[in-house]
């Protein structure tokens, strides 16, 4: 979990020109992050943050709770963010981030960030948006069925071929070495690539845009403790999108090609509002797994405190999900029984300790 208290303070220096897309204008300003801990003086300036801003109320709060969300796991809330000071709960020690180039209908954040718990550990962090609904981009929207498998082949033999050849050059230096200390790295080496697993990508796979390709990231070979002689890192693997068109879902035509204008069908990478019984609730469904799997966040207006369900899809229109008690043993607190509806998602909030059941009404925002 992440532990680390930061005081958030509003920079208005925006961006020198806004973004324009065919339904949005939109700027950015920096929130700028100060940690507390760990400080005598109390305040240590660790880093800045984006926050979009646009006349469109709607858009801009959907793109900034995402990665508020996913990237700080908090809400800022409009009157922490008009004060320029929030206090946020999180490992982060170090973030930057910049706005990438893209095709006309996608916006890509990419950040360098730092987290911290027994290890320090750097790492890159990608969100993407489709800027004519505020909506996230996932990798599973883009492509078809096939499509996506096709991918998952490509960045697997890449990522493979990328070791072998590394693996190779090691080889052959280990064979002309004559330093105990580089023969050594060499051996630790051949024994971090050879044990090397080449997962499948998922939705959790970082991706983002360039103006004429998509970059699919995998993970590297390393854990933190022996990352100092991994020197192949993340791997990066990017594939022009004008190769790739056969392989898009109508969505991903729509937002890659433009013309008329196609919806994307998924509750993945949606925000929606609605109602827990009588009481205010936003949540966030950010992906959901090849195997259907998904864990979604949501709050109650009035608190603004994170709460996580985790759950399945079946059938691709009912949920199954549990809510779980993370402050505490982390035993299950709710069960909750849903079905998809209209684009939205309605059921039944139940109290696993109580057996109080209340109804649940979520619209798509």
């Amino acid at each position: 979990m992440k532990k680390i208290v930061l005081l958030i303070a509003l920079s208005m220096l925006a961006c020198a020109h806004p973004v324009w897309t065919q339904e949005n204008v939109f700027q950015f300003k920096t929130l700028k992050l100060k940690n507390t801990k760990g400080s005598i003086s109390g305040v240590i300036e660790i880093g800045n943050f984006p926050l979009l801003v646009s006349k469109n109320k709607r858009f801009a709060e959907k793109i900034n709770t995402f990665l508020q969300v996913e990237e700080l796991e908090t809400i800022l809330g409009t009157k922490a963010v008009t004060s320029g000071l929030a206090s946020v709960t999180t490992s982060l020690a170090s973030v930057s981030w910049e706005v990438l180039q893209t095709p006309g209908n996608i916006l890509s954040i990419s950040f360098a960030m730092e987290g911290c718990g027994a290890y320090c550990d750097n790492y890159d962090a990608y969100a993407n948006f489709d800027t004519r609904t505020g909506d996230m981009i996932l990798l599973r929207h883009l492509l078809t069925k096939e499509g996506f498998e096709v991918m998952n082949r490509k960045v697997k033999a890449n990522k493979k071929a990328t070791i072998r050849l590394f693996m190779k050059e090691t080889r052959e230096k280990l064979a002309k070495s004559v330093s105990k200390d580089d023969r050594e790295l060499y051996k630790e080496q051949l024994f971090l690539y050879e044990t090397c697993n080449t997962h499948d990508i998922d939705d959790d796979a970082g991706f983002y845009f360039t103006e004429n390709n998509i970059v699919i990231t995998s993970s590297r070979c390393s854990a933190h403790v022996v990352r100092a002689i991994d020197d192949l890192g993340t791997f990066s693997f990017a594939h022009e999108i004008e190769e790739m068109e056969k392989y898009l879902s109508p969505y991903g035509v729509s937002l890659l090609k433009g013309g008329q204008f196609v919806k994307n069908a998924s509750i993945g990478g949606k925000m929606f509002k609605g109602t827990i019984g009588k009481y205010p609730v936003t949540a966030l469904l950010t992906r959901v797994q090849g195997d259907n799997s998904f864990s979604m966040w949501y709050w109650y207006e009035k608190h603004m405190t994170l709460i996580a369900w985790s759950g399945k899809m079946h059938n691709g229109k009912t949920l199954t999900m549990t809510e779980r008690d993370v402050k505490g043993d982390y035993k299950i607190v709710a069960s909750i029984y849903a079905e998809i509806k209209d684009g939205g998602i309605q059921g039944v909030w139940k109290n696993s300790i109580t057996g109080e059941k209340l109804s649940l009404n979520l619209v798509e925002y």
